[in-house]
């Protein structure tokens, strides 16, 4: 494991670090404060592609593309512990909530705002966020890979036009969080690895299929919706608990396997669940 790789895990890890502020007896406490804003920039360092890493606890986060910098935006927090950092090393830009050294007392009234913006330079992009809402329009952004971790959370991840690299990788672990994955053919993608807990997840493959790709979805007790646009030739294969789901439209059903016919490139679909509900829809 290269050492960009360990850092990169490291930072990820400091997330449920800062998931643990709990209250315990007479332990000091922290409090919230005025909000203040914290400007966020940092330029490419040498060396393509960049791995460039994003950790928050609960809150919002909000990220597009449209950068002058690799990331640039700002961090509004009203927890002076929780200020961002950003670090760059070799080939590594990490932008990290603070952690908390006492639990908060009054976390009803916690303000966690981030808003980001990606540059154009190529980028293995992590995040990892606690119990947090938001959006990432990723539609023009370039991802050689992307790995999303997430506590409880309502987030939707949308590619609104193409991304000019090969998104060989795309890891979503979303817990039980409810996640909307949108343009999911322009995202340029290549392999698609994607676990979830007790919640509701769609995963929309509109845009136009580059290349043939494959997706992993796994989930507990959830509803998942999978969306294929007509025109792109399809193959979903169920298993596990599950064995049958709500197809509509085009799709064609032969034992476990759902298909639906088009030419060019193949989008192949692997679903193993538990229980709740798989549906299958058309655009």
């Amino acid at each position: 494991m290269s050492k960009r790789t360990v850092l990169a895990w490291l930072a990820l890890a400091a997330l449920f670090v800062m998931a643990c502020d709990i209250s315990f007896g007479n332990v000091p406490q922290a409090k919230t404060g005025p909000t203040v804003t914290y400007p966020i920039s940092a330029a490419a360092p040498a060396g393509s592609p960049v791995d460039l890493v994003i950790t928050m606890g609960g809150g919002s986060l909000d990220v597009t593309g449209g950068a002058t910098a690799l990331v640039e935006g700002s961090v509004q927090t009203n927890v002076a512990e929780w200020k961002p950092t950003v670090t760059t090393t070799s080939g590594m830009v990490i932008v990290a909530q603070g952690i908390s050294k006492s639990p908060i007392t009054d976390s009803t009234d916690t303000v966690n705002k981030w808003t980001l913006k990606l540059g154009k330079t190529p980028m293995r992009l992590k995040i990892g966020a606690g119990a947090t809402t938001g959006k990432l329009e990723l539609g023009g952004v370039p991802l050689q890979s992307l790995r999303v971790e997430q506590g409880a959370s309502a987030t939707e991840i949308r590619w609104s036009s193409a991304n000019p690299e090969v998104l060989k990788d795309l890891t979503v672990n979303a817990g039980a969080a409810s996640i909307t994955l949108a343009g999911l053919a322009s995202a340029n993608l290549e392999s698609l690895t994607f676990s979830g807990g007790a919640s509701n997840y769609t995963l929309d493959f509109s845009g136009k299929l580059q290349r043939s790709a494959t997706a992993t979805v796994k989930a507990g007790v959830s509803n998942i919706t999978l969306i294929v646009p007509e025109g792109i030739p399809a193959k979903a294969t169920l298993s596990g608990g599950l064995r049958a789901a709500n197809a509509e439209g085009a799709w064609q059903k032969s034992g476990d396997t759902y298909t639906l016919a088009g030419s060019g490139p193949t989008l192949t679909i692997n679903v193993e669940m538990g229980l709740g509900a798989l549906f299958l829809k058309n655009k």
